[in-house]
């Protein structure tokens, strides 16, 4: 009986510690303190940031990728099963994040991006435990700019701390390459996102001063 009850413990503390709020790992603060770049660096030039770029899977059950520039260098990106994303929908994902500003395992995801000539590379904190195989510290989903209207997402990596450099992944619910089309939004929400908050996100410590005076 001491036995199962050890177990049962094992199975339950798994579940939580995959699901719970739990503290952004060191490597992963490192990572970001390394990849992240100036803002207002003219991307609203290159790419659409007036709404969000939408992949939908060619699975029997269609799964909804949704990704959202914002000028400043960072995004808002959401795996969904349902397809109706509005200006209230995004409002609200906003709202939950400041209310849960501690929380790290979330269905969606912040992060920062890099323009590279076609290239973009998105850069995002992810899950670092969990029963889902596909997620991890760091996620880089890495596109080539077609045009204005449409992205094609060619490969998607992921790194943790046991690796030093970030490996690709292949999820089963997308067929690459991936092409993401452009959904425009009549309201925008603000970028002000937990991450920007914390001085490990910023490459430059003065920005980031800046930033908390203003916001």
């Amino acid at each position: 009986m001491k036995k199962i009850n050890i177990i049962c413990f094992i199975i339950v503390a798994t579940v939580i510690w995959s699901c719970d709020i739990i503290r952004v790992p060191a490597y992963v603060k490192r990572e970001f303190n390394e990849y992240h770049g100036a803002f207002n660096n003219g991307y609203d030039t290159i790419i659409n940031t007036q709404g969000y770029y939408r992949y939908i899977s060619d699975d029997r059950i269609p799964y909804y990728t949704f990704i959202m520039f914002f000028p400043d260098g960072t995004f808002l990106g959401l795996f969904s099963s349902k397809n109706n994303l509005e200006n209230d929908f995004f409002e609200h994902l906003l709202y939950d994040d400041e209310r849960n500003i501690k929380s790290f395992l979330k269905h969606y995801y912040w992060g920062c991006y890099f323009i590279h000539k076609d290239t973009i590379e998105a850069i995002s904190i992810n899950h670092v435990i969990s029963l889902n195989q596909y997620y991890d510290g760091i996620a880089m989903d890495v596109f080539v700019i077609d045009n204005e209207q449409n992205l094609i997402l060619i490969a998607e990596k992921s790194k943790n701390r046991k690796q030093d450099r970030f490996v690709s992944v292949s999820k089963n619910n997308i067929s690459y390459p991936a092409k993401l089309t452009f959904i425009p939004l009549s309201k925008l929400p603000p970028s002000d996102c937990w991450i920007k908050n914390r001085r490990w996100f910023w490459k430059n410590t003065d920005a980031w001063k800046q930033y908390k005076r203003t916001y």
